[in-house]
C-alpha cells in the first residue's frame, strides 16, 4: 500500500499578542493545542528559532512545527499564519508552495507516486471531473478557521473549489483567491490561472514538468471550521466586534477539547487523498 501523503495544516486568525486569543483566532487556538497534543511545539522561523535568540513579544510569526499523526504514517506540518485575518491568503500560499517544493515538488499531489502527474492530465478524466466534483482530489493543504455558523465545541469539514461559499469569511476568501491566482484551484469561471505567487506551477509539479499540464479543476480545498457561535445581531459592525472579542476561558477549554476529533479528521483526510490518487493512477 502506498503511504499517505503529508499534510500542511494552516490556521488563520489574527496575530499575537493582542488578537491571538480572540474568537476570530479559534483556528490558532486549536492548532496550538494540537501541537502540544502531538508533542511538537510551534516554533518561530529563523532567526528566532534558537533559544538564545527568542522573538520579541509582538512577533506575529509564522510559527510552525512538524509532527506525525498518532497510529498513522501521515506526516503533518503545522503552520500558524502571521498576518491579519483578511489578508491571510498571499503569505499562506507562498508558504504552501515552498513546502510543496521541499516535499517533492508536486504540489497538491505531494507524497504521491511520481507518475500521478500523467493521470491528472488525462483528457477523459478531465471531462468526467468537470461534471462530477466528487472525483476531485483534495489539496494536501487543510485550512483551519473560525466558523460563526457552528456552536462552540463543534467542528465542520467542507470541501470544494472557488465556487464553494466562504459564508462571508474574509480570511477564507483571501486564501481561496490566492490559490486561484497560484493556479492550484480553478476560478469560479472554470479556468484556473497559472500565475504562481512563489515557486510557480513548474516548481510545484517538479523538475521537467509543464505548468500547462496541471489541471486545477481536479482539486479542491478542505476547510475545517471551528465553532464560535454567532451574536444575536447580524449587523456587520456588531459581528466584527463579536469575533474580535476575547474568547472566554470556558470556551477556550471547550475548543481545546476538540483536539481528538481534529486528529481523526486529519487521518480521514489523508486516507481520502491517498484513495483518490490511487484510483486516479490505477
Amino acid at each position: 500500500m502506498s503511504p499517505t501523503p503529508p499534510l500542511f495544516l494552516a490556521s488563520i486568525g489574527n496575530p499575537p499578542p493582542r488578537w491571538h486569543k480572540t474568537l476570530h483566532s479559534a483556528g490558532h487556538i486549536l492548532l496550538r493545542i494540537l501541537s502540544q497534543h502531538l508533542k511538537a511545539p510551534l516554533q518561530p522561523l529563523s532567526p528566532y528559532s534558537i533559544p538564545s535568540h527568542p522573538p520579541p513579544r509582538d512577533y506575529p510569526g509564522p510559527y510552525t512545527a512538524r509532527a506525525q499523526l498518532p497510529n498513522s504514517d501521515t506526516h503533518l506540518t503545522l503552520w500558524q499564519s502571521p498576518t491579519v485575518m483578511n489578508v491571510s491568503g498571499p503569505t499562506l500560499v507562498r508558504a504552501y508552495e515552498k513546502w510543496c517544493a521541499q516535499n517533492g515538488g508536486r504540489g497538491p499531489i505531494v507524497g504521491a507516486v511520481a507518475n500521478a502527474n500523467a493521470s491528472i492530465t488525462n483528457p477523459d478524466r478531465q471531462k468526467d471531473n468537470a461534471r462530477d466534483e466528487s472525483n476531485s482530489i483534495p489539496l494536501n493543504l487543510i485550512l483551519l478557521h473560525d466558523d460563526l455558523e457552528l456552536s462552540p465545541g463543534k467542528l465542520s469539514v467542507r470541501r470544494g473549489g472557488a465556487s464553494l461559499s466562504a459564508r462571508g469569511h474574509n480570511g477564507v476568501k483571501s486564501v481561496v483567491n490566492s490559490l486561484v491566482k497560484a493556479g492550484m484551484l480553478a476560478s469560479t469561471r472554470g479556468a484556473g490561472k497559472e500565475k504562481g505567487t512563489g515557486v510557480g506551477m513548474s516548481g510545484i509539479l517538479g523538475a521537467g514538468s509543464s505548468a500547462s499540464a496541471f489541471d486545477p479543476t481536479r482539486f479542491q480545498l478542505t476547510r475545517i471550521g471551528v465553532g464560535i457561535g454567532r451574536p444575536a445581531s447580524r449587523e456587520p459592525a456588531e459581528v466584527a466586534e463579536y469575533v474580535l472579542g476575547r474568547m472566554p476561558d470556558r470556551q477556550v477549554e471547550v475548543t481545546e477539547g476538540l483536539v481528538g476529533k481534529l486528529v481523526e479528521i486529519l487521518k480521514k483526510e489523508a486516507e481520502m487523498i491517498r484513495g483518490k490518487l490511487r484510483g486516479d493512477i490505477e
